[in-house]
């Protein structure tokens, strides 16, 4: 027991010290259509590209998060909360946690890349978490973007497409003007 005890407090404090650290990487991610990564079985061609996307990297059940700007501008900066909220055998059962820590990125470069979150895969797997990112850009009006509620961690999402459009099952609301949006599968 004393054993189990002893790795608990070492991965908590893993996790805090990891999470203190900024890490910012130029070019390390390049968005992929899907038809191109994957052409089997057929997909429908899509030519749009990710301006603002998440990366995951690492096991899909651990690994990091990433924030990856693809636009062609120089972002004043990024704002970003990962909430998240375990379930305790009942389904009515549940314990908010994370809530309200964000965390200020500025000068977000083009082609770089935020380490935003980093998730255990053995820890996490019992938690839902969503990711919101409140983004503020020269030729952008201030956009917060979130991801839908996932279990063991954001998986890879695009944000924003070159057209506009939110990625699937993102929502998105411009602040100063009344227009929200959320896209559902």
């Amino acid at each position: 027991m004393l054993l189990l005890y002893l790795e608990i407090i070492s991965y908590l404090e893993n996790s805090l010290n990891s999470k203190n650290k900024v890490v910012r990487v130029m070019n390390r991610f390049k968005w992929v259509p899907l038809h191109i990564r994957s052409p089997f079985p057929p997909k429908t061609v899509d030519n749009r590209m990710a301006i603002f996307w998440l990366a995951r990297e690492g096991d899909r059940d651990g690994g990091a998060l990433w924030f990856v700007n693809e636009s062609h501008d120089v972002l004043d900066y990024i704002k970003v909360s990962t909430d998240s909220i375990v379930s305790v055998d009942e389904p009515q059962e549940g314990f908010a946690t994370g809530i309200g820590k964000w965390h200020i990125f500025k000068q977000v470069l083009v082609g770089e890349a935020i380490q935003i979150e980093k998730f255990d895969g053995f820890y996490d797997l019992d938690y839902c978490f969503m990711t919101t990112v409140e983004i503020k850009a020269p030729k952008l009006p201030k956009t917060i973007l979130r991801t839908n509620i996932t279990k063991g961690g954001v998986h890879e999402t695009v944000l924003l497409w070159n057209t506009g459009e939110s990625g699937k099952t993102i929502g998105y609301k411009v602040k100063g003007c009344n227009l929200q949006h959320s896209q559902s599968e």
